[in-house]
């Protein structure tokens, strides 16, 4: 099993989580040099490292995904991303903070991906995207008709992107700019927009009495 399979295994999170977490905040020159060692291919400093930041990784991932199975695609997908920028990692933010910002951009690439495949098969053969549909999500939004998850997967995609990065993963206009490869105002237009129109399908809703 590779080490970054091995890091996805639940047991392993659940034997250490208190280590990990003690690592995931570190930021002094042991910490940082088991996380180079890690990028120069050492397996046990990678299932180390991997192990350290899981819980974040599956955190941006759910955060940005619209279903579980992606979710898990994507965090598997931003764990191996990870092992790769440890040998740039300079120590400047704890292990957490860079680890995050790795996983984000992770996911973020993954979902293009994904969604470039998908726009390519419904372009050759549209009954190909008929794949069963999962369980839903865990409701995000106990307060409203439906659940926040269901609103944001009714907006576009670079609406509900921006709106997960501010307010779920509490990035900053500029940082999302980056991250989404977009201008700070063009951030702000997405920002603005989906929170309109996520406004109005909640009133609609509430007045409507949440049918569809």
């Amino acid at each position: 099993m590779s080490s970054s399979a091995q890091a996805l295994d639940p047991d392993l999170s659940a034997r250490s989580r208190e280590q990990a977490e003690k690592i995931a905040s570190g930021r002094d020159e042991l910490t940082l040099a088991r996380v180079r060692a890690a990028g120069a291919g050492d397996r046990r400093a990678q299932r180390w490292l991997a192990e350290a930041v899981l819980a974040d990784v599956r955190t941006v991932a759910r955060s940005l995904s619209r279903c579980s199975v992606e979710a898990d695609d994507a965090a598997q997908f931003a764990i191996i991303q990870v092992l790769a920028a440890a040998a740039r990692f300079e120590g400047r933010s704890s292990v957490r903070h860079w680890a995050r910002r790795v996983a984000t951009l992770a996911v973020l690439k993954h979902q293009r991906r994904v969604r470039s495949r998908q726009a390519r098969e419904q372009a050759l053969e549209p009954t190909l995207l008929e794949p069963p549909r999962g369980a839903s999500a865990p409701s995000l939004g106990e307060a409203l008709p439906r659940s926040l998850r269901e609103y944001l997967a009714e907006l576009p995609q670079e609406q509900a992107e921006v709106l997960i990065l501010k307010h779920a993963l509490g990035h900053s206009v500029p940082e999302i700019a980056e991250l989404t490869d977009s201008s700070p105002n063009t951030v702000k237009s997405r920002l603005r927009l989906g929170t309109k129109e996520l406004r109005r399908r909640v009133r609609q809703d509430t007045f409507t009495g949440g049918s569809r």
